[in-house]
């Protein structure tokens, strides 16, 4: 899930994700369904409880700076192998491999 737009507020009730601006709802995701979350939004607020509610379901939190670069990662603790073992692998893998899914990202980026 990609947070993009300005002063946002994004807070969790009934075990979804809402997203409001000026206290008016504009929707709503369940947290179930989301596998990560991406933030690069000015002006954007949140509860700790949609930090803690992510976590729960080891959902990974990408907070970008105004220039859209991921400035920090929020991992949850449980399930931290796994993620860890996710990111070792991508780090270990060759070029041609890095370079495809570069590729296939932007191309999916495109698409959508």
């Amino acid at each position: 899930m990609d947070i993009s737009s300005e002063d946002l507020h994004l807070s969790v009730y009934r075990g979804f994700l809402t997203i409001s601006k000026d206290r008016a709802e504009l929707g709503r995701i369940a947290l179930d369904d989301i596998a990560g979350l991406i933030t690069h939004a000015h002006g954007l607020t949140w509860s700790n409880n949609v930090f803690v509610r992510l976590s729960e379901r080891n959902v990974p939190v990408v907070i970008c700076a105004r220039n859209h670069a991921p400035v920090t990662c929020l991992w949850p603790l449980e399930g931290h192998h796994l993620q860890g073992a996710r990111m070792r692998a991508q780090i270990d893998a060759k070029l041609p491999l890095k370079k495809q899914a570069w590729q296939r990202l932007v191309a999916a980026k495109i698409r959508t």
